[in-house]
């Protein structure tokens, strides 16, 4: 009790009063299951409880919890047959696989906190259950597009004005003093941005001209955060999808985007202190994003801008190749926390001798799921990556199908992408995006 005593006012509002009001409104109005989901997924990624980012979770199982009372009460009636989809026993299987990882994870450390991952891989499991068997009504797809846009858009103002909120009491570049405090770093507090590209894509496309300018504002907004936190994966992300989308929007209404973006790029930087860079530094700050485009390289390079994360992957292959039993089960989920240490250790004795390597290892969520799960659990998250990116495509029509191809491949390939940047393991978005009947595949069913 004393801890929540100390929480945050609007954290004590949240578990008081948003997480009870979700429950409710779901059991009197199940209707609202899918609106009030795709908000939560996308609008609460990087909030953070007492350094955790827990904020996510909690609201999605109370979504859950007012389903099967409504389930319960009758208000919700379950479908008696569905179709057997490879997709979903795949997706099941990676589920249980990963509970059983868990429960693994918690007798070889003897930590009761892991806990936690059973109860969220669990709730996963019966988000999938719920979305396939009960008869909830589902948003079409436009109507999907515009809730995540609005949702994405309070979402990265907030962050914003979160960050701008401390350089403006402590000072400039004091933006991330409460980074992983009450918000997460940029790099996984970003990651909404693969769903929130995707609708204000599709708005941009709409017949509606408000809703054609909250796809601009909302693709704007998402360059400014990124540039604001420097976050180089939130610019590589819109420039990959803004320009796989060139088929979809023409290249004349793409250009009028670009030229929209660079209007809103000057005036913001030229008229704010708390920037990157100074006001002399503007061209010097251009070369430096498209730069960026670069770093990718440290997937196969270990000579690259992020030397550390090329490392992270050496570092669990070596953990996991110690023999066959590793390579392919791993250690258990949280192992790569003290598996991987004198790994670490190794490899930046010879790469990095000047950096400090601790007692516990924090690492990419590629690296951790690596060393936790083998290359069993590798395997099944890409098959369930595959088969979501193939029921999209078996859903487009065969004249669309070259149109909208490479646009759907830029965000299945930036969310997979986005597994070597950072631990997004406990984002459940990135799953939402890829299990059976998922957000991209709800999505592309407006084509």
């Amino acid at each position: 009790m004393g801890n929540f005593i100390f929480l945050p006012l609007w954290q004590i509002i949240l578990l008081a009063i948003v997480g009870p009001a979700v429950l409710i409104i779901i059991v009197k109005k199940p209707n609202f299951f899918w609106p009030i989901l795709i908000s939560v997924l996308v609008a609460t990624s990087g909030l953070m409880l007492k350094g955790y980012c827990l904020v996510e979770e909690y609201l999605v199982g109370c979504i859950l919890v007012g389903v099967f009372l409504a389930i319960s009460a009758g208000t919700v009636k379950l479908k008696k047959d569905t179709t057997f989809s490879l997709h979903k026993l795949i997706f099941y299987l990676m589920i249980i696989y990963v509970m059983a990882q868990s429960f693994r994870g918690m007798v070889i450390w003897q930590d009761w906190r892991i806990i936690r991952w059973v109860i969220y891989y669990a709730m996963l499991g019966l988000l999938l259950y719920v979305i396939s068997k009960a008869e909830l009504h589902v948003p079409n797809p436009k109507q999907i597009s515009l809730i995540a846009s609005i949702g994405g858009l309070i979402y990265l103002c907030a962050y914003f004005l979160y960050g701008l909120y401390y350089e403006l009491k402590l000072g400039v570049d004091q933006r991330f003093v409460m980074q992983g405090v009450g918000w997460s770093g940029p790099a996984y507090a970003l990651f909404p941005l693969a769903i929130i590209l995707l609708s204000a894509v599709f708005l941009l496309k709409d017949d509606s001209g408000k809703r054609r300018w909250l796809g601009l504002i909302t693709i704007g907004i998402s360059v400014i955060v990124s540039f604001f936190y420097y976050a180089r994966v939130g610019r590589f992300s819109i420039i990959i999808i803004l320009i796989a989308s060139l088929p979809i929007l023409g290249f004349k209404k793409l250009a009028k985007v670009f030229i929209c973006l660079l209007i809103i790029y000057p005036i913001f930087f030229y008229t704010n202190k708390y920037t990157i860079r100074s006001k002399q530094h503007f061209k010097e700050e251009i070369i430096y994003s498209v730069k960026d485009l670069e770093h990718v390289k440290f997937l196969w390079s270990v000579h690259s801008y992020d030397i550390d994360r090329n490392l992270q992957n050496k570092i669990s292959f070596a953990a996991v190749n110690k023999n066959w039993n590793t390579l392919f089960f791993g250690y258990g989920i949280h192992s790569h926390h003290y598996v991987l240490v004198p790994y670490k250790k190794e490899f930046y004795a010879q790469y990095l001798p000047n950096e400090k390597v601790g007692d516990v290892v924090r690492t990419t969520a590629f690296a951790a799921l690596l060393t936790d799960t083998g290359l069993v659990g590798i395997a099944l998250l890409i098959m369930n990556f595959l088969l979501s990116a193939r029921e999209v495509f078996l859903q487009l029509k065969s004249s669309d199908l070259k149109k909208y191809a490479c646009f759907f491949l830029s965000i299945f390939l930036i969310s997979f992408f986005w597994l070597f940047i950072t631990n997004i393991q406990d984002i459940m978005l990135f799953y939402s995006l890829i299990m059976p009947s998922g957000l991209i595949s709800q999505l592309s069913k407006q084509i």
